[in-house]
């Protein structure tokens, strides 16, 4: 006899007699048991199966390959069997096709770490499934092509990732260029070679070096500090990004003339609230009155490190006495509406330059009722409302709405 033993009684002998040779078992018309101790051999053993009449196990899913490719972009087109193809098998049905979530094997995905799951149905409606890793490599720039600093002062220069790393740390090489026109020791202080980014960093996917200008009190032309970014800085690799070329080099012009500060950022405070108001599109925030002062703050870069600053703040076309960074408004001395806000600082140098205005805007109301109920108007003094004309300059300036943050 070829076999003798078929514990679940399934009609498929579980292994063949030790005396039974290849020839033997060609010759006997027998199949093994797919799955032992299985009546209905479908992948779940009988202590475990509540229905042996039917299929209710899942196919067997095998995903793809993982796949490491580099970004192209803010996303990334990736061929998901690029590595191989997937597969799937049901101890009933036999082969069956498995396809990712969605339907499409070409995707568009973002920098970073994706499990991308592949499944498979059966006939009996039972689905498999399995995961597969694909990993989008970011691009690593500059986050400007360049920047004007006087002498005496700290350069910053960020390198950002387009997205996150599948793995941390990033490694980042830097190179002075030959291009230089800037003595390093004599017009500029060492520079690391290479930027590390964690992924615990804050800003997130962001890393920098800083150094300092000279000030020689030498009459001078404009000098340069050319970075690049490179694969290879003969002291560290490349590692887990890949360059940008559109912003793979970072011009630092050192000049003894006086350049224009800029404003990066207006900081709006109340209470426990506190954010910031970006340079670029305007943006009104809502306040309530009962809340308290309102602390404005203008944040500013000048690559003049010995100047001072003079500022000018605008309310609603209204000049303020204010001229320091700072400027507290109470909310008890408004009315109830819209205010646009405008600062713009002006430096001592020779000549003076000033920023271009930051613009923002807040609007005053009275605490809302706690079950929905009216509120009056609100009272106070100088100011107003910006009236008829506000919605006209909202259009001009594109203006979004940001509801109350806190």
């Amino acid at each position: 006899n070829a076999a003798a033993v078929d514990s679940d009684g399934d009609g498929f002998p579980d292994s063949w007699n030790p005396d039974c040779d290849v020839s033997c078992q060609e010759n006997s018309g027998l199949t093994l048991d797919p799955s032992l101790n299985d009546f209905d051999n479908d992948g779940l053993v009988d202590s475990e199966d509540n229905d042996n009449g039917s299929d209710n196990y899942p196919p067997t899913v095998i995903a793809p390959p993982a796949i490491r490719v580099d970004a192209t972009g803010s996303t990334t087109e990736v061929f998901l069997e690029l590595n191989g193809s997937a597969s799937a098998n049901d101890l009933v049905d036999g082969p069956l096709t498995a396809v990712p979530v969605g339907g499409n094997s070409t995707v568009e995905l973002a920098p970073g770490r994706h499990q991308i799951l592949w499944q498979a149905t059966d006939a009996a409606g039972n689905t498999g499934s399995a995961t597969q890793q694909v990993d989008i490599v970011p691009m690593a720039s500059f986050e400007t092509g360049s920047q004007i600093s006087g002498e005496g002062n700290t350069v910053t220069v960020t390198v950002t990732l387009n997205g996150n790393a599948p793995e941390y740390p990033v490694v980042i090489p830097l190179e002075v260029s030959d291009l230089s026109t800037a003595t390093p020791g004599n017009d500029y202080s060492a520079i690391q070679a290479t930027i590390v980014i964690n992924e615990e960093d804050e800003p997130a996917n962001q890393g920098s070096l800083t150094f300092t200008t000279t000030d020689d009190g030498v009459d001078e032309y404009d000098e340069t500090v050319i970075l690049d970014l490179v694969e290879d800085n003969g002291t560290d690799t490349l590692e887990n990004a890949v360059i940008d070329d559109t912003l793979l080099r970072h011009t630092v012009t050192i000049t003894e003339l006086n350049v224009a500060p800029t404003l990066t950022s207006l900081t709006v405070s109340q209470g426990d609230d506190s954010y910031d108001m970006p340079a670029g599109t305007p943006t009104i925030y809502d306040r309530f009155r009962e809340d308290g002062l309102v602390t404005l703050t203008a944040n500013l870069t000048d690559p003049n490190p010995q100047d001072s600053h003079t500022f000018e703040w605008i309310i609603n076309e209204v000049v303020q006495p204010e001229t320091g960074p700072t400027l507290l408004i109470d909310p008890e001395l408004y009315a109830n509406g819209e205010y646009l806000l405008t600062v713009t600082v002006t430096d001592n140098g020779n000549p003076p330059l000033s920023s271009e205005p930051l613009q923002g805007g807040i609007k005053l109301l009275n605490t809302p009722a706690p079950f929905g109920g009216n509120n009056g108007g609100g009272s106070g003094g100088g100011g107003g409302s910006l009236g008829q004309w506000i919605p006209l300059l909202m259009a001009l300036l594109g203006w979004r709405r940001k509801a109350r943050q806190g």
